[in-house]
């Protein structure tokens, strides 16, 4: 488990040429550790989705009337001739969050992406460091809030980033020693807090910061051409134009600056090793966009979808910037960052008793101080990054760090007047993020498997859509707990959710219970998808603890030998699960409806043949689609047999 938690993965999920109204016919995903070339390759495609569309749309509209109507200083300006909807609520932009969110995950669940997300779940393990590149160059795609994909429930150290098929080579630097370099650029600030970010960034330590405020273009264009520069960051009011093909900055009253007024001078920092640029500011795919267009290919950025609120993006740096420079990689830094702002999302006093349990963490303690909610926060932050290029990482210097090293040399205002960073509000911060952590771990678990029998209870029951809540609350309490993702998966098939029904058995399987393979490659195996069920069945094959499993394993894999007309292989993996229930011993009557079904197609139907079938006959349940055909089968076959009274019922 330590060896695969060390081990650092690259999946390219590249969307080819399509729409959301017409779908898109080539997708492939190529898996491979980072730094090396992928050596794991599928390939699908994404069916037409209008609809999710159209709901994005119309969240899009409701999202930013929403905020105006609150009054939430937004780090965007709209023309005073802009047309909002009506009867603008905040239930209503939750609920359109929910379908939303609920469409994008069918749309990721159908037979046509079905290889590309098996071969991810069963070639990653939940405890690797998984980077996805969503490489496409639709402006829709991009625009919608991946984070949303169940996916990264059961791959907490895994995040997702935008990029591109089309790139050149990355710019080689040689590693450097000395403090990280950061040019600061703060733009024009009404109705802004922009000190706020600024103070984050000047907590950073081993930073050499340098400071322009509501600067024209030529300062800009200046401090990149004169000096090398390992981050650029950017605070402000931004927008998206032209469908997503151009990005403005509004860097002073004013003054509005595209990325292409800064075209010569960014190569040139480029060329000399800038390597992350982060945008604070709204709508910013727009400026990812046309760095695109200009060929102007940064290694790493940090953007936000849609417009945000002040305070959300104040929250959001300072989490993140937080995160990476105790050393977390870029991307992981980003997913923690994101996270937390859900504590944003949601607060109100009407709770049910499992939520308000929840709510009892240092984290939603925090939020209840606060007044204000702000729906969908934590669907803005994006990275962008050139698929060569390795996630930056805070460099740690072992010399001690001088004052003078985080101090911004700024050119609007005095060096004077920067904070200092104080050790005792790092010690406590420290304690805080150690006590939820601890909690978690040590209440999450024991609660998950209380949510667990709940929901065995209400199962039981038939109460099938409470046994599915509280499967699922125990699924996120603890997300290392395989049972209920299992129980969910027994859950799905009895709903008619196949599709739900294999997320939940794969979940269960990378968390240790190798029987979810099992299961999982049945209902693939009924869905006729066989090729997506070998690599489960391989999986279940070498992870297998008990002969039980195992058993069921080598019948699937003589299930597919069978589907695929290799009578002889078929009957060889059959014959092994016959002779490994024999000896547990268990029944396996589909065991043994396959193995009379092959001998009869090789010729050689007799008493060991009719035996099977009794065996069949006996054991089956109707309960599962696969035995009760088989039952049928057997009648058939015993019914038609004039010596069959004769033949022992015990294979």
């Amino acid at each position: 488990m330590e060896q695969q938690s060390q081990r650092n993965y690259v999946a390219i999920l590249r969307i080819g040429s399509g729409s959301l109204l017409e779908g898109f016919p080539d997708v492939t995903i190529r898996i491979g550790l980072e730094n090396e070339p992928s050596n794991i390759q599928a390939g699908g495609s994404l069916p037409s989705a209008p609809e999710l569309l159209y709901l994005y749309q119309r969240w899009q509209a409701l999202y930013v009337a929403l905020y105006t109507w609150l009054g939430w200083r937004l780090r965007i300006t709209f023309p005073s001739d802009r047309i909002e909807p009506t009867n603008v609520s905040e239930a209503g932009l939750r609920e359109i969050c929910e379908q939303i969110r609920l469409r994008f995950n069918e749309w990721l669940s159908s037979v046509q992406f079905a290889a590309i997300d098996r071969h991810l779940r069963t070639y990653l393990h939940p405890e690797n460091t998984v980077r996805i590149l969503i490489e496409t160059d639709n402006f829709e795609l991009r625009q919608f809030p991946w984070n949303l994909w169940d996916f990264w429930q059961d791959f907490p150290r895994a995040e997702l980033a935008l990029s591109t098929p089309k790139f050149n080579p990355p710019v080689h630097r040689d590693a450097r020693s000395g403090p990280m370099r950061i040019l600061a650029v703060l733009g024009n600030a009404d109705r802004l807090q922009l000190d706020s970010d600024l103070a984050e960034l000047q907590k950073l330590p081993d930073a050499e910061l340098v400071l322009l405020q509501e600067p024209t273009c030529a300062q800009i264009s200046d401090r990149l051409w004169k000096q090398e520069w390992d981050i650029f960051f950017f605070a402000g009011h931004s927008a998206t134009t032209h469908q997503g093909k151009v990005g403005t900055l509004e860097i002073g009253q004013d003054r509005v600056l595209r990325m292409g007024d800064l075209e010569h001078a960014l190569r040139h920092a480029i060329g000399r090793g800038l390597q992350l640029a982060i945008f604070n500011s709204c709508d910013g795919l727009g400026i990812l966009g046309e760095l695109e267009s200009l060929g102007l290919h940064v290694p790493q950025l940090v953007v936000m979808r849609e417009p945000i609120p002040d305070r959300v993006a104040h929250q959001f740096l300072g989490s993140f910037l937080q995160a990476f420079a105790r050393g977390e990689p870029l991307h992981l830094a980003v997913r923690e960052a994101r996270e937390q702002l859900q504590v944003l999302e949601y607060i109100t006093d009407d709770l049910d008793p499992l939520a308000q349990m929840l709510r009892s963490t240092a984290l939603d303690a925090a939020a209840k101080n606060s007044a204000e909610t702000f729906p969908c926060a934590s669907w803005m932050p994006v990275i962008y990054t050139h698929p060569a290029v390795s996630p930056l990482i805070w460099p740690k210097r072992e010399r001690p760090r001088q004052p003078s090293e985080t101090q911004p040399q700024p050119e609007t205002q005095p060096a004077s007047s920067v904070p200092t960073r104080s050790p005792r509000r790092w010690m406590l911060a420290a304690t805080l993020a150690v006590a939820t952590i601890a909690g978690y771990f040590s209440l999450g678990s024991p609660i998950a498997r209380g949510a667990n029998n709940i929901a065995k209870y209400h199962h039981q029951k038939g109460d099938l859509f409470t046994a599915r809540f509280f499967y699922r609350s125990a699924t996120v309490l603890d997300f290392r707990f395989a049972p209920p993702h299992y129980n969910l998966g027994w859950l799905c098939e009895e709903m008619g959710d196949r599709s739900c029904a294999i997320r939940a058995y794969y979940r269960a399987a990378v968390r240790g219970l190798a029987e979810g393979y099992a299961q999982a490659s049945r209902l693939q195996i009924l869905d006729h998808n066989l090729d997506e069920a070998l690599p489960g069945i391989r999986q279940c094959l070498d992870r297998a603890e008990y002969d039980g499993v195992r058993v069921s394993c080598l019948k699937n894999l003589g299930w597919v030998r069978f589907e695929q007309q290799k009578y002889e292989r078929a009957e060889r993996k059959l014959q092994d699960a016959g002779a490994l229930a024999q000896q547990i011993p268990i029944s396996s009557p589909h065991t043994a409806c396959l193995l009379a079904q092959t001998q009869e197609v090789l010729g050689k139907e007799g008493n060991e043949t009719f035996s099977w079938w009794f065996h069949t006959l006996q054991y089956a349940n109707p309960n599962f689609p696969e035995q009760e055909q088989c039952i049928v089968m057997a009648q058939e076959r015993l019914g038609r047999s004039p010596e069959h009274s004769q033949i022992s019922n015990s294979p």
